[in-house]
């Protein structure tokens, strides 16, 4: 069954592998951007990583809830599996679903400005 989750999720893949250089990943697992803990490594709780289909619904409540924005971003490769966060504003704008704004992006970038794909040093998941 198609839902919006996955009609975005492949939006997201086919941006991160436009320009060729995406390594390969096996699996996606999505994390809300709210249960993240940023730091010089980023702790993640294990029970907030999500498969799609479990996500999915969660996901089509936060369309329909308005918001005038949701950031999918591809976060990198987390031992073969492409780590997605989510992210939303703090409030929502009441827009109707149609009028809300998938937006995808990642993985981040080096110092040197090279993309940083491969997030195991980075993230501990706990």
């Amino acid at each position: 069954m198609a839902t919006i989750l996955i009609d975005h999720l492949a939006i997201l893949e086919a941006f991160l592998k436009r320009e060729g250089d995406a390594p390969e990943w096996t699996d996606i697992r999505i994390v809300e951007d709210h249960d993240i803990s940023y730091g010089t490594v980023t702790i993640i709780p294990q029970a907030s990583i999500q498969r799609p289909e479990d996500y999915a619904s969660r996901f089509e409540t936060l369309v329909r809830l308005g918001y005038s924005w949701i950031n999918l971003v591809g976060n990198g490769v987390f031992n073969g599996t492409l780590l997605v966060s989510v992210e939303i504003p703090r409030e929502s704008s009441k827009l109707t679903a149609a009028d809300v704004s998938v937006n995808v992006s990642g993985p981040y970038f080096n110092s040197d400005g090279t993309k940083h794909w491969y997030i195991e040093d980075k993230i501990k998941v706990i």
